[in-house]
């Protein structure tokens, strides 16, 4: 397992995810653009704690920044901030019921 590619993939993926730019990612983590730019090319691996803020950032488990998503064919990640548990229950409930059609 190469963590380090799928740090890089997954932090690109959720920024771009928000359409947010690598300078807005790295105001809001205090790090410079170019940080959040060897993060993304996998040169450099954020530290524990930097891992923990972008994943309180995104509104994901720290582990989803680990994870490999090469063996699906479409991996997007939402932001589900603002709804309630009942609303994402509900959201879930669709996507599940789309998937077996």
């Amino acid at each position: 397992m190469d963590y380090k590619k799928n740090i890089s993939t997954n932090i690109k993926m959720l920024r771009l995810s928000q359409n947010m730019s690598q300078a807005e990612l790295a105001n809001n983590l205090n790090l410079s653009k170019a940080a959040i730019s060897l993060y993304e090319l996998g040169e450099r691996t954020p530290s524990t704690d930097t891992i923990i803020e972008i994943s309180r950032l995104f509104n994901v488990e720290p582990g989803v920044l680990f994870s490999d998503h090469k063996d699906k064919k479409s991996t997007k990640l939402i932001s589900v901030d603002g709804l309630s548990n009942a609303e994402i229950n509900a959201i879930a409930t669709i996507i599940n019921n789309l998937k077996k059609k």
